[in-house]
C-alpha cells in the first residue's frame, strides 16, 4: 500500500514538472572581447537554460560618453533577424564593428577626441510572458588618441540573465 502511495506521489510530481511548471532561463554571456587594428569584436554565448524556446529580437552595440548616462549614443545593430533558441541549447554569436571612427560622425552628439566612450550591449527579447523587453549592460570603454585610433581599450567579461517584468510597446500614426 505504502509502495503504490509513493509511485502515485513520483508521478504526480513527475507528471507537474514535465507539462505544467514553466521555467524561462534565458542568460547571455560576454566571453571575449578582442581588438584589432580595424575592429573591436565581442564573442557572445546565449544559453537558454529554461524547458521553454527563448527568442532574442535584435542585439547591438551602443557606444556613448562615459561621464554622460544620459547622452545619445551611437547604435551599431548587429542581429536583425530572430534568433529561436529551444530548451537547454547554446548559440555562439560573434558582434564586432569598424574601429576606424574617422567613419563616424561622433562629433554630432558632442564627443571631443580624447573622451572615453563606454560600450553597451543591448539585446532585445521575448520575455516570459512572450512580450518585447529589452536589458543593456555596459562591457567596457574605449579611449582614443588624437589621431582618431583607439589608444586603450578595456572588455568586462560578463554573465546577465535576460528576464524582465517590463516590456515596451511601440504605436504608429498614420496620415488619412
Amino acid at each position: 500500500m505504502f509502495w503504490s502511495f509513493l509511485a502515485i506521489v513520483i508521478s504526480l510530481i513527475s507528471l507537474y514538472s514535465q507539462f505544467f511548471f514553466v521555467n524561462h532561463d534565458l542568460r547571455v554571456n560576454l566571453v571575449d572581447g578582442d581588438y584589432t587594428k580595424d575592429s573591436l569584436r565581442y564573442q557572445i554565448v546565449y544559453h537558454n537554460r529554461g524547458n521553454q524556446d527563448a527568442t532574442i529580437l535584435k542585439s547591438k552595440i551602443e557606444l556613448y560618453l562615459k561621464n554622460k548616462k544620459k547622452a545619445s549614443s551611437l547604435k551599431l545593430e548587429q542581429r536583425k533577424t530572430p534568433l529561436i533558441l529551444s530548451a537547454g541549447r547554446q548559440n555562439y554569436e560573434e558582434m564586432k564593428f569598424s574601429a576606424d571612427f574617422s567613419n563616424y560622425n561622433l562629433q554630432f552628439w558632442g564627443v571631443n577626441w580624447t573622451d572615453t566612450l563606454a560600450v553597451k550591449l543591448s539585446f532585445e527579447f521575448l520575455n516570459d510572458n512572450n512580450y518585447p523587453s529589452e536589458k543593456h549592460f555596459e562591457c567596457g570603454w574605449i579611449k582614443l588618441d588624437s589621431t582618431k585610433k583607439v589608444e586603450y581599450y578595456l572588455t568586462e567579461m560578463n554573465s546577465i540573465e535576460l528576464e524582465s517584468d517590463e516590456f515596451y510597446v511601440r504605436t504608429y500614426r498614420t496620415e488619412k
